[in-house]
């Protein structure tokens, strides 16, 4: 990925007399639960080009695996569906009929991201702890960012329950890592510089 985005990018934008990034943010990796999310992500992902206006139909879209997962063109060597198909039934007409709904339906629903903790886990709080009890993460590890090092984060609501006032759950919650001043500031209705001084007058309190 490194490869890609950097060396990639020069060549790109000496070819065609372009400056700048090529590719939006940096490249992350996500773990997710697969029992819960697999067929989410799935679907989101293929439904991408149709939410970001740039075709109108699902099937329209040539670069995602869409059209042979669904049996509409033949399916590349590399391209492995069997395992996805079968999470809808074992006969392979009832699951691509199936899948195709299952992704049409898709369009009404919302980002599948609201479960996503320490911008890595996809998966509820048993998922999170299963896979943090398996990997050893080592601190001198560079390449993992700090957050991704801490523990889960409590949920706002719950620091706002447990701290002694409002102030002490924004600062509590900030301190966690998990929210910016942005979303502390919609979740209790006030402005974000106000959360952001909330949170300086408390290192003087200290």
């Amino acid at each position: 990925m490194r490869q890609l985005n950097g060396v990639y990018t020069q060549a790109y934008n000496r070819r065609h007399d372009k400056t700048g990034h090529l590719f939006q943010g940096r490249y992350k990796s996500i773990l997710v639960d697969e029992d819960n999310y697999l067929l989410e992500l799935s679907r989101y992902i293929v439904l991408n080009p149709v939410k970001a206006g740039m075709v109108k139909r699902v099937w329209q879209w040539k670069w995602s695996s869409y059209r042979a997962t669904a049996g509409e063109v033949p399916a590349p060597k590399w391209l492995s569906s069997d395992y996805l198909l079968t999470q809808f039934s074992v006969q392979r007409k009832t699951a691509i009929r199936k899948y195709k709904t299952f992704v049409q339906e898709g369009l009404n629903h919302g980002p599948i991201w609201a479960n996503l903790n320490n911008q890595i886990y996809l998966g509820d709080q048993e998922f999170i702890e299963n896979v943090q009890r398996h990997i050893d993460v080592q601190e001198k590890d560079l390449q993992i960012p700090k957050i991704q090092k801490r523990p889960i984060a409590k949920s706002i609501s719950e620091y706002e329950r447990t701290a002694q006032s409002r102030d002490d759950a924004i600062v509590q919650a900030y301190a966690s890592g998990a929210y910016s001043y942005q979303e502390l500031g919609e979740y209790f209705n006030l402005h974000f510089t106000r959360i952001g001084t909330i949170v300086r007058m408390s290192r003087y309190k200290g």
